[in-house]
C-alpha cells in the first residue's frame, strides 16, 4: 500500500508505504497522528462518505494545510496492487465541496471519475447520475456495490481492512463494561473489548483461539498482576473479573475496576492486533502510554509476531525511548516526522547512516535530540 496526500491538517505533503511493523517518532505537532488519520480518512470516505469522514476529523475548517495554496485541494492518492484511487477534497468555509474529484485506474486506465462538483461520474465509460435518492458514498464504493470487479478487489480490501485505534475509553470498560452484542473485532475506541473477547472465547476454532492468545500474551506481559480473565453477562452488558497470579482455585478474583490501566491497554493492544483479517493495516497511536517496559516489550513481540503470521502492517506512534530501542535491529522500519520536510514521513536510514546508528540506542539518540527533534524555535522555547 502506497499513500499520497497533499496540504493535509499538518502535513503539506504525505509519500509512504507502510510494511510489518513500523514506527513514527518526532516533536509533538509534527504530524505523527495525522498519518493515522490520513489513513483512515481513505477508510472513512470509503465505508462511510467523504463528508462524513472530513466531519469526523472536525469538519472543512483546518483540515487544509495552512501553506497550501487557496486554489489547490486537500489531495488523497491510496494504490495498491495497481489500482489506484485518488480524491481530491475542496474546503468551502467548514464543509467541503458537494461532490469531489474522484478518479479509479487499473493499471493506468480509467474506471472511475467524477469532476468536481458534478452529480454525474463515469464507470466503464458509462454515464452516471446521483440524484437525491442516492446514499451519500464515493464513486469508488458505487462501482464495488455495482460490478464486484476482481481487479479493483485487492484495494477494496485493504481499504476495508484499515483499523486505526487513538483512544481507548478505559473508564467506560472500568464503569459500564461493554454492550453484549456479540462484536468479533473490535471498536476503534476499545469499549466493545469484554464483547468481544467473549464472542472469541465462545467460539475458539472459529476465532483461531484469538481469547486464548490474548490471555497468554497478557499474562507474559503482566506476570505480576495477571492471571485470567474472567467475562459475565450482567443485564444487556459483558462485565469482567480479572485474576492475578498466584490466587489458588475458588478465589473470587477482582472486578474489573481494581485493574491497572496498563492492563487494560495491554489487554486492547493485544485484541486490536489478534482480531485484524490477514492483510490489515493496524494503526495505534502512542502505543507505550501507561504501559511498563516490560509490557512494551512482550506486546511489540506479540505483535510482530502476529504481523508475521497474517501478513498485517502495524502502524506504532510513539515518544517512548523503551519502545524506539526495540528497533535497533530494524532501523529501515523507523520512520520519523520532522517540520519543514518534504514529504514525510523518513525512513530513519534515509536520515542516517545505518552503520553510525548501529553504534547507538535509538531512544537515546531521540531523548539527546539527534533524531527526531523539535525545530530549533520551539527547542529554544
Amino acid at each position: 500500500m502506497r499513500i499520497t496526500v497533499r496540504n493535509f491538517l499538518g502535513l503539506a505533503q504525505i509519500d509512504w508505504q507502510p510494511s510489518g511493523v513500523c514506527l513514527i517518532a518526532g516533536p509533538n505537532g509534527s504530524g505523527k497522528t495525522t498519518l493515522l488519520e490520513a489513513l483512515e480518512f481513505f477508510s472513512r470516505s470509503f465505508q462511510k462518505s467523504t463528508h462524513e469522514a472530513v466531519r469526523l476529523l472536525g469538519g472543512g475548517r483546518g483540515l487544509k494545510h495552512k501553506d497550501a495554496p487557496p486554489d489547490e485541494p486537500v489531495s488523497f492518492v491510496l494504490q495498491e496492487a495497481g489500482v489506484t484511487w485518488e480524491l481530491d477534497v475542496s474546503i468551502s468555509g467548514a464543509g467541503v465541496g458537494e461532490f469531489p474529484a474522484e478518479r479509479v485506474t487499473v493499471d493506468g486506465k480509467t474506471l472511475v471519475r467524477r469532476v468536481a462538483g458534478s452529480n454525474e461520474w463515469t464507470l466503464v465509460g458509462e454515464r452516471r447520475v446521483d440524484g437525491p435518492e442516492d446514499a451519500p458514498r464515493t464513486c469508488l464504493r458505487a462501482a464495488w456495490e455495482a460490478l464486484r470487479l476482481e481487479s479493483i478487489e485487492p484495494l477494496v480490501r485493504s481499504i476495508q481492512n484499515i483499523r486505526v485505534y487513538d483512544a481507548w475509553w478505559i473508564n467506560q470498560l472500568r464503569q459500564s463494561g461493554s454492550s453484549d452484542i456479540g462484536d468479533s473485532y473490535l471498536h476503534r475506541t476499545g469499549r466493545n473489548l469484554f464483547s468481544v473477547l467473549k464472542t472469541w472465547r465462545a467460539a475458539p476454532r472459529r476465532y483461531n483461539n484469538q481469547f486464548e492468545w490474548v490471555r497468554d500474551k497478557a499474562r507474559l506481559a503482566f506476570y505480576d498482576i495477571f492471571d485470567d480473565i474472567e467475562l459475565s453477562d450482567n443485564e444487556g452488558f459483558v462485565s469482567a473479573r480479572f485474576f492475578p497470579q498466584g490466587e489458588g482455585a475458588g478465589g473470587e478474583g477482582l472486578p474489573i475496576v481494581r485493574a491497572a490501566d496498563g492492563l487494560l491497554v495491554g489487554l486492547l493492544h493485544l485484541t486490536a492486533v489478534a482480531g485484524a483479517r490477514p492483510g490489515s493495516l493496524v494503526g495505534l497511536d502512542e502505543m507505550e502510554n501507561q504501559l511498563h517496559p516490560h509490557a512494551i516489550r512482550i506486546i511489540l513481540e506479540a505483535m510482530r509476531e502476529m504481523a508475521d503470521e497474517r501478513d498485517l502492517t502495524v502502524v506504532l506512534t510513539t515518544h517512548s525511548p523503551v519502545l524506539m530501542n526495540e528497533f535497533r535491529g530494524e532501523p529501515e522500519q523507523f520512520y520519523v516526522t520532522e517540520f519543514g520536510r518534504v514529504p514525510g514521513p523518513v525512513r530513519l536510514v534515509d536520515l542516517h547512516d545505518p552503520r553510525w546508528l548501529s553504534q547507538f540506542a535509538l531512544g537515546d539518540l531521540y531523548e539527546q535530540l539527534r533524531i527526531g527533534a523539535p525545530s530549533a524555535g520551539e527547542h529554544a522555547a
